[in-house]
């Protein structure tokens, strides 16, 4: 009785979440056309649909058309992003990106931040503060907010709640346990707070903005303090045996280099980027000296990665939309075709918020996954 309860229960879920990909993804629509596409069951079409309109997840409209039939024209769906929202946030121990992001993946208010400080800190003191202030200027309700999404840098546990290998995180020598603030913080905002890694949010974020699917591959690289990178493999995203997955600014292609436990990663370190974005913040670009030395060695890693995981498209990201992006993925795309043994295409990224977006797909799967199964 118990395994036929449980395969009940996961079949109603699985169906919920089939009609609910159908209504996101398309125009409004009637119950009798989700039946069709999805091959299920009318009267479970019904009953999700009444299940969804009850949640708010789906709006009734009075526009279908009948056609030459006799009678009225049947309702149309049309879905609802707006019913709840999430928090993303991406943080890298200097540059804060925080906004609210719908069920559709649309970032509807957005705010940047600069604070340096302990990690500690920062979860407890000033990030409640942000967030307070975002829901206050963006004049969305706080009740339709229901999780918020961190991205943090290095190797992030979201189930342990720690982090490692994040030099660039003050106060987070090591492994560091982030539990006790993490309680604090969902305390003071009153909703979840899902951990990930902000590479890997980022890539999320990206591959949602292209419309890429289960045919599709990714490498996103994250060009900040650090070198970080997301990989998505055939739609799906890759986080490795120990979530370790992706972290670039530890290639390593000098032969002589010797790992220590709190430096930065071999390649970060040879590119110098404190002094890169020194520049950049000085002079609004870099020198050309200093890209092509970014870009000599970022080409070597991203076409071995390329060339081994089969993955045809790189994207290169930074908090914020640089000019100099432009010409420096440009240089990248010359030297990874000469490198490369198959074509590689090298662009920027299309998501203006993209580590925003996919701090708060990840927390949002916690609120759809209750509503899968309520």
């Amino acid at each position: 009785m118990k395994l036929e309860s449980f395969i009940a229960s996961d079949l109603k879920a699985l169906n919920r979440k089939t009609v609910y990909g159908v209504l996101k993804s398309g125009e409004p629509i009637s119950r009798a056309k989700i039946a069709r596409e999805t091959g299920i069951s009318a009267p479970t079409v019904l009953k999700i649909i009444d299940y969804f309109l009850s949640k708010g997840v789906v709006e009734e409209l009075e526009s279908g058309n009948s056609g030459n039939r006799v009678g009225r024209k049947p309702k149309l769906l049309r879905f609802n992003p707006d019913i709840m929202h999430a928090i993303g946030i991406k943080y890298d121990g200097y540059h804060l990106q925080i906004g609210l992001v719908n069920l559709a993946s649309s970032v509807v208010f957005s705010m940047n931040r600069f604070i340096e400080t302990e990690i500690s800190v920062f979860l407890e003191e000033y990030l409640p503060e942000c967030v307070s202030d975002l829901i206050e200027q963006s004049g969305i309700r706080k009740s339709s907010v229901s999780c918020l999404g961190l991205g943090l840098p290095g190797v992030v546990d979201p189930e342990l709640k720690r982090i490692d290998y994040a030099p660039f995180l003050l106060g987070s020598d090591n492994l560091f346990e982030l539990k006790t603030h993490l309680d604090v913080l969902e305390s003071k905002v009153g909703f979840p707070v899902v951990m990930a890694n902000d590479a890997n949010s980022a890539v999320q974020g990206e591959f949602a903005a292209r419309n890429l699917g289960a045919d599709d591959s990714l490498l996103y690289v994250e060009l900040g303090r650090g070198l970080g990178a997301g990989i998505m493999l055939n739609g799906v995203l890759h986080k490795g045996a120990h979530s370790r997955a992706g972290e670039l600014g530890y290639t390593v292609l000098g032969t002589l280099h010797q790992r220590t436990e709190t430096d930065p990663g071999w390649i970060e370190t040879e590119m110098e980027l404190t002094a890169f974005w020194a520049e950049i913040a000085e002079k609004g670009s870099p020198s050309r000296e200093r890209q092509e030395k970014i870009v000599s060695l970022l080409s070597l890693a991203v076409t071995n990665i390329c060339i081994m995981l089969d993955i045809d498209l790189v994207v290169v990201g930074s908090g914020s939309k640089y000019p100099f992006l432009v010409s420096l993925v440009e240089d990248l795309q010359e030297e990874v075709n000469k490198k490369a043994i198959f074509e590689i295409r090298c662009e920027t990224s299309v998501a203006a918020n993209s580590g925003i977006i996919g701090s708060a797909v990840f927390a949002q799967e916690l609120w759809l996954g209750d509503l899968f199964a309520g």
